[in-house]
């Protein structure tokens, strides 16, 4: 475990002290955005997964260290995260709904191939479905292995204004940045209920 990674873990055990025996607002939230889009109740989002094993143990699965590490920034600000090896990606990424039957391959299931629901809200680059329901189910083929050496990293966050938003965001990009030991940059892009 790197340091920073330990860093963070050591806020979250603080932060899982202030909750007591309550789930956060944020986990709950999300869990909530997943099953209306009608999300199967047999998967956990990120967030609720890495809470709830944190709660239990004070620990996090041990993974890869670039893993590990956004793991970590994703429970210490309580918001989903997942990360990419960029050179797996065919052009850009974009967050949209999905047409019903596009194929998605689950992540640790390889041969495995699922078919998407119509209206579905998924991360796709231009040549397949990478992350199912926003960010609850990534697909294998971007995954990030041993040999991975670019990622790109996305972080969907909650608040109740733009300037909270920007706010959040700008403490992940510090953490991120801290972690990996050279300036993250980020961009900032909103969905509203207005």
């Amino acid at each position: 475990m790197t340091k920073a990674t330990a860093k963070l873990l050591e806020e979250c055990r603080r932060m899982k002290e202030e909750f007591a025996e309550t789930t956060p607002q944020q986990v709950r939230h999300w869990q909530e955005v997943f099953s209306s889009m009608g999300a199967s109740s047999k998967y956990q989002s990120s967030i609720v997964a890495l809470w709830n094993r944190f709660k239990a143990d004070n620990r996090l699965y041990e993974i890869l260290p670039v893993v590990d590490f956004y793991n970590a920034v994703s429970l210490r600000y309580l918001t989903p995260m997942a990360a990419y090896d960029a050179d797996k990606i065919v052009g850009g990424i974009f967050l949209r709904y999905a047409q019903k039957g596009e194929p998605f391959t689950p992540l640790g299931n390889p041969k495995q191939v699922e078919k998407t629901k119509n209206g579905e809200i998924v991360y796709a680059d231009e040549g397949k479905v990478i992350c199912r329901y926003w960010n609850l189910r990534d697909c294998d083929q971007t995954r990030i292995t041993g040999d991975t050496r670019s990622v790109i990293l996305f972080a969907d966050l909650v608040a109740d204004s733009a300037a909270e938003a920007q706010q959040l965001a700008q403490k992940i990009q510090e953490a991120l940045s801290s972690g990996f030991g050279t300036s993250v940059p980020h961009s900032l892009a909103g969905i509203s209920d207005e």
